[in-house]
């Protein structure tokens, strides 16, 4: 806007043409924001929305969810080192963005006393049946669990690919190793000492392991018991997995404590139970 005599502008064989005044002339600028826009992409990157924003601006966000999964933040594209992070209520935007959900896992494992233990998870943890890949695949797949396995050192990182991966567990403690910059022997101590005792009991081909397995649950039926893949009875400080074999008459029998002793005794505990039901 100007005040005073005006400036003349006409356009000459396609040519701007500026007369100027023939006295003082006060020009005063106007700025209009620009119009800005925040992309938000899920983490498969599929488009949530596109919103746009005055430079200077706050800017909305939407919903971002996933099952089995909370979100976390967002994250700027393209990725740098160090990453960084964008929050719609706090960062004014200026510059257009592509942004990116980070979620995190709602945790949940594969039987695992020390892991409940230490992560206090036990009113998330889940268990599966043993022996067989693919009903622990099964399980990890149907349940959405972070992190899944078998006792034998499998590991099943969904974020990788469903499958028991040797690669991929090394992967993780390494990297927890880095983060928590420690070396094994250290890390190892700041978890409690579990320990582990494995029996069998050998029963004669006419026994009903069946039968003796629901009495032994009877039995006990004032502790925890899980029957998803024979019996696992959950003291508050310790616990006892009884499996029968599909192959053979016996029963096989872990059982887990925070020291041998312990492991030990309450196996021979239930080993003892089930000699006496099957006389």
């Amino acid at each position: 806007t100007a005040s005073g005599a005006p400036i003349a502008l006409s356009i000459v064989d396609g040519k701007y043409v500026f007369t100027m005044p023939a006295e003082d002339v006060t020009i005063t600028a106007t700025s209009v924001k620009a119009e800005l826009t925040v992309t938000y992409l899920d983490s498969d990157n599929t488009l949530l929305g596109i919103v746009p924003v005055d430079s200077g601006d706050f800017a909305s966000a939407p919903v971002a969810s996933k099952d089995g999964y909370t979100f976390d933040h967002w994250q700027v594209l393209p990725l740098t080192d160090p990453e960084v992070d964008f929050d719609p209520a706090t960062d004014k935007v200026t510059e257009s963005l592509i942004v990116r959900a980070v979620y995190v896992g709602n945790p949940h494992t594969v039987e695992a006393g020390l892991v409940e233990h230490v992560f206090e998870l036990k009113a998330l943890a889940t268990q599966g049946a043993k022996g067989s890949i693919n009903s622990s695949v099964s399980h990890v797949s149907q349940n959405a669990v972070l992190v899944g396995g078998e006792g034998n050192g499998g590991v099943i990182y969904p974020e990788s690919h469903y499958g028991r991966d040797a690669l991929v567990g090394i992967a993780l403690f390494l990297s927890h190793l880095a983060h928590e910059g420690k070396k094994v022997s250290e890390l190892r101590a700041s978890y409690p000492a579990y320990f582990m005792a494995k029996n069998r009991v050998d029963l004669t081909p006419e026994t009903d392991v069946d039968a003796i397995l629901a009495k032994v649950k009877e039995l006990y039926s004032k502790e925890e018991i899980n029957d998803i893949d024979g019996v696992k009875i959950d003291f508050p400080d310790k616990w006892v997995h009884l499996r029968k074999s599909n192959t053979e008459p016996i029963i096989r029998v872990y059982s887990e404590a925070q020291s041998p002793e312990e492991a030990e005794a309450i196996g021979q505990e239930i080993m003892k139970v089930i000699a006496d039901l099957a006389k």
